[in-house]
C-alpha cells in the first residue's frame, strides 16, 4: 500500500507504521504478512527439505526421472499386451510372423542381447540347449517354443522372460528361433530331447 500524503498519520486508515523511505513523494506502509501466509511459506520450506532428503539423499522413493521411466515402462507393457491380444499366437500365426523380416530382425536383436550367454549367438548351445536342430526338450512347435520363453522351465536356468519382455517381444524371439530351427549349425551341442516326427 502507498500514501501520497506524507503528513497524514500512519494509522489513520491502517494499523501499520509508515516505512522510512520515500520515493517521488510516495510513502509505503509497513504491513505485516498474514500469519496463515507465513505458516504456509515456512511449511513449504520444511516440506521441501524432507522431500529432498527422502528422494535425493536416502533414495527411499523414485526420483522424477525414475518415476517417468516407470510410467513409460508401464505404458509400453500395456501397449505390448494390446498388440499381443490382437496377434495370432497359434502355430500358424507364429510361423507367419517368422516370415516377416522386420519381426525376425527384432527377435534376433533381443536374442543377441539376452540369450547368447546360454545359447551362443548362432544358437549352437552352451549352458542352454542347441537350438538349430530338430530335437527339442520341451517341444518344437511354435506355440511350445513361445511358452518356454514366456514361462521358463522350473528347476533350470531358463527363466520366464514373459514379464520383462512382454508377449510381443516373446513372439519376436519365437519367430527368430523358427527361422534358425533345422539349420543344424556346425559345432553345436549334442542333440537333446525328442526329435520331431518326420525329421
Amino acid at each position: 500500500m502507498s500514501d501520497t500524503n506524507t503528513d497524514r498519520p500512519a494509522d489513520e486508515h491502517y494499523n501499520a507504521p509508515l516505512r522510512p523511505h520515500e520515493f517521488d513523494g510516495i510513502r509505503e506502509f509497513d504491513n505485516k504478512l498474514p500469519q496463515w501466509w507465513l505458516w504456509t511459506f515456512f511449511g513449504a520450506i520444511i516440506f521441501s527439505f524432507f522431500y529432498w532428503f527422502h528422494y535425493e539423499v536416502l533414495h527411499t522413493g523414485p526420483g522424477q526421472l525414475q518415476a517417468y521411466e516407470m510410467e513409460i515402462e508401464k505404458a509400453e507393457k500395456i501397449r505390448d499386451e494390446l498388440i499381443a491380444s490382437s496377434m495370432d499366437l497359434t502355430d500358424d500365426g507364429l510361423i507367419k510372423l517368422s516370415q516377416d523380416p522386420e519381426v525376425v530382425a527384432r527377435g534376433r536383436g533381443v536374442f543377441a542381447s539376452t540369450c547368447i550367454a546360454c545359447h551362443k549367438a548362432d544358437g549352437s548351445g552352451s549352458i542352454g540347449p542347441y537350438l538349430t536342430d530338430n530335437s527339442w526338450l520341451h517341444g518344437g512347435k511354435p506355440t511350445q517354443i513361445f511358452t518356454v520363453i514366456d514361462k521358463g522351465i522350473t528347476g533350470t536356468q531358463m527363466q520366464a522372460w514373459g514379464p520383462p519382455f512382454g508377449p510381443k517381444r516373446v513372439a519376436d524371439v519365437t519367430a527368430f528361433l523358427i527361422t534358425i530351427k533345422g539349420t543344424n549349425v556346425a559345432g553345436g551341442k549334442a542333440a537333446e530331447g525328442t526329435p520331431e516326427s518326420g525329421n
